[in-house]
């Protein structure tokens, strides 16, 4: 017979209240004999002189059982002694293991009801934390954390608590730092507090511009030689006034571009931009034509067109 020992493995040393938790053993070769087969064969875990669990050995000479503790068990140390029967090569051998008991690790979501995501705009989301009924929470906030080309941010959503489980709702603005089309991120945290461990959850969010319409006026049928065509660029107006649509409006006559006017830059965001342009005797020939106006859109305002306006030039 080669000796063999055995070893805890190093990893999170405490179980979970009221939580399956598990609790495993390496059995490694002996020293004197490394290039010996692995040891094969069963492992039985016993607390308090009562068998929890047997386990056979993997391929890596591994064996766990689960175990629950028990709330009368909250914040003690607890012992298993486990045993190895050994193989036609490795003798048997045991050994004493203790872990200490910590609070439970609760289950976190984070859930939206929206469908689209878009940028700068506030988007309610829900979080929700649960745990067994047994237990009491302290800390009530879940922290927000998003992560994404060019963006990190951080918000919070304050749980009020409740029998086994707490929730709660905000409405967040998404940031501003991505690309239309880019994924953000989005990750929940619940801090250890009380009986409770951390909980932890995420979501991928697809964002979208910002919607934009455009409104295009003009001088009444019929019409003459100069006239003026006018686009207004509209957009939520929740978005934060330090934002505003860039880019540039285009004029056209059917598949003839008249125009181009770029859009303001500055002064405050309003909830629309105005340009016009002045059509010097350019309208040619004599007739009805079809005038519409088209918005670019930039980084963050989705690009839009008017609808078409019918005129008659005389």
């Amino acid at each position: 017979m080669l000796d063999n020992r055995s070893r805890i493995l190093e990893g999170t040393p405490f179980l979970h209240l009221l939580t399956a938790s598990e609790v495993e053993v390496l059995v490694l070769r002996s020293e004197l004999a490394p290039s010996a087969p692995q040891p094969t064969g069963s492992v039985t875990f016993i607390k308090g002189g009562v068998t929890i669990g047997t386990a056979s050995l993997n391929s890596s000479g591994r064996a766990l059982v689960t175990y629950t503790p028990p709330f009368s068990e909250r914040n003690t140390e607890i012992c298993f002694d486990v045993q190895y029967f050994g193989d036609s090569v490795w003798r048997a051998d045991s050994v004493r293991i203790c872990k200490l008991v910590r609070g439970a690790r609760p289950t976190l979501t984070l859930t939206s009801p929206s469908s689209t995501y878009t940028f700068g705009l506030p988007t309610q989301f829900t979080a929700r934390l649960t745990f067994p009924r047994e237990l009491g929470m302290v800390g009530t906030q879940v922290e927000i954390d998003g992560n994404g080309p060019n963006s990190d941010f951080r918000d919070s959503i304050i749980l009020t608590p409740g029998v086994g489980e707490a929730t709660g709702s905000r409405n967040i603005t998404l940031p501003l730092a991505l690309a239309n089309g880019l994924q953000l991120g989005l990750f929940g945290t619940y801090h250890a507090s009380g009986d409770l461990f951390v909980g932890a959850t995420s979501m991928t969010l697809t964002m979208n511009k910002i919607a934009t319409t455009v409104a295009l006026s003009g001088p009444t049928s019929p019409a003459s030689n100069p006239m003026i065509l006018t686009a207004t660029v509209s957009y939520p107006t929740a978005i934060p006034l330090s934002l505003r649509p860039r880019g540039r409006v285009e004029f056209r006559d059917g598949s003839v571009v008249l125009g181009m006017v770029d859009l303001p830059t500055s002064g405050a965001a309003p909830v629309s931009q105005t340009v016009a342009v002045v059509l010097n005797g350019v309208i040619r020939p004599v007739g009805v034509h079809n005038f519409q106006a088209f918005y670019s859109g930039d980084d963050y305002f989705a690009n839009s067109q008017s609808v078409v306006i019918n005129t008659t030039v005389q």
